[in-house]
């Protein structure tokens, strides 16, 4: 009875639910008799006595590893349960179920490697909840879980009760009403990685924190779902997009098709790196807005590049605005080379940009036959022009 009572105090100011609790030996000379909790968010491992001995998070889970159905090695980053147990099949069970609730959207490259022999004894785990919005909430829950930020109660009211009824599939940060610090944003960002809900991630006039960069490309690393990024005036400098562009180029699948980074401070260093992942992605585009985004030549040469390198390109974009930049001669040069290639292109700015018309509207000539709106307004004409 103590030690049951203690167990539960800890299971509850843990804010754990139990999904499995069982005996088992250790593997030592002297084996010991334990206790195991599988939770929603952690594996837990008490004495006989009730006092917790070892705990993890199922995300620092690298290997399970049960070579019969009396044995099972649990290998987390920092610890390792070994269990000698005649419920090795239920705990793994457990533990896929667990982490299937939480994280069914994960890469199969980023999750824990499972040796079980047979396989035959591993059971189907639906992974349901990925793609709802019960199972966005409880992702985000787990994920504040594991970095030690305060679930916000607001925020998961929303998910539960606003967001369900109104069948909403953008993810607006600005919807929230209280602030939302750099841990909030990192658990929110994460459990977009893992959830199927979502299609887009709006921020409009949101300012990033700088520590949040890195949870941008950790989302663009993973996600395969997200098509649209709505990320304007964001306060996003070359750091953020050197950080996209990272996640960009890791992630062969990536869904994103279409970006509005405008009026964001990405500069040439970020745009070049940028423009190295999109055109090396195997998807194209369907719509880019880098309008006002204190870009030169050098960047937009860039640019002009990856469309035409990734020829995808050519058949998906629909609109390009690149207002309000410095294209001069070498940045005309190469977005003129894109345009020139036949393409789906209906919607071209470059209004305020310093081109070369010339060059640049040859080639609207020769490749843009779909082209409706072009605007160049703002620009001075040369004498030829």
């Amino acid at each position: 009875p103590t030690d049951a009572k203690l167990i539960r105090t800890t299971v509850k100011e843990r804010k754990e639910e139990v999904v499995f609790l069982g005996n088992f030996e250790t593997s030592d000379k002297k084996p010991e008799n334990r206790i195991l909790i599988v939770g929603k968010y952690r594996i837990l491992e008490f004495k006989k006595g009730g006092k917790l001995t070892q705990q993890a998070h199922l995300l620092d889970l690298q290997e399970i590893n049960s070579p019969s159905v009396a044995e099972v090695k649990l290998k987390f980053k920092s610890a390792t349960i070994h269990c000698m147990t005649n419920k090795a099949d239920t705990i793994i069970d457990a533990i896929r179920f667990s982490f299937a609730s939480s994280f069914g959207g994960m890469p199969e490259k980023e999750r824990f490697t499972l040796n079980v022999n047979p396989r035959a004894r591993l059971h189907e785990i639906p992974s349901i909840l990925d793609k709802s919005l019960d199972g966005y909430a409880t992702t985000y829950k787990s994920l504040c879980d594991y970095y030690g930020v305060a679930v916000r109660e607001d925020i998961a009211w929303d998910l539960t009760n606003l967001f369900p009824v109104s069948n909403i599939k953008d993810f607006n940060l600005r919807e929230f009403e209280q602030p939302l610090t750099p841990g909030d944003l990192k658990c929110l960002l994460g459990a977009l990685r893992y959830n199927n809900w979502f299609h887009s991630l709006m921020a409009e006039g949101f300012s990033f924190p700088k520590e949040s960069y890195s949870d941008l490309g950790a989302l663009l690393k993973s996600s395969t779902h997200v098509q649209d990024l709505i990320l304007p005036s964001s306060s996003l400098t070359k750091d953020a997009l050197v950080k996209m562009a990272e996640g960009i180029s890791a992630n062969p699948k990536v869904g994103v098709l279409r970006y509005d980074l405008h009026d964001n401070p990405i500069e040439d260093k970020g745009l070049i790196a940028f423009s190295a992942a999109i055109g090396s992605q195997q998807m194209g585009l369907v719509s880019l807005n880098l309008s006002s985004c204190s870009l030169g030549k050098t960047g937009l040469a860039a640019l002009g590049q990856a469309l035409l390198r990734n020829t995808v390109n050519g058949a998906t974009l629909t609109e390009l605005n690149i207002s309000n930049n410095k294209l001069e001669a070498e940045g005309s040069a190469s977005i003129a080379a894109f345009l020139a290639r036949p393409n789906a292109l209906r919607k071209l700015n470059i209004s305020s940009s310093c081109p070369s018309l010339e060059v640049v509207l040859a080639g609207v000539v020769w490749g843009c036959n779909e082209m409706i709106s072009l605007d160049g307004s703002g620009n001075k004409l040369g004498a030829e022009e």
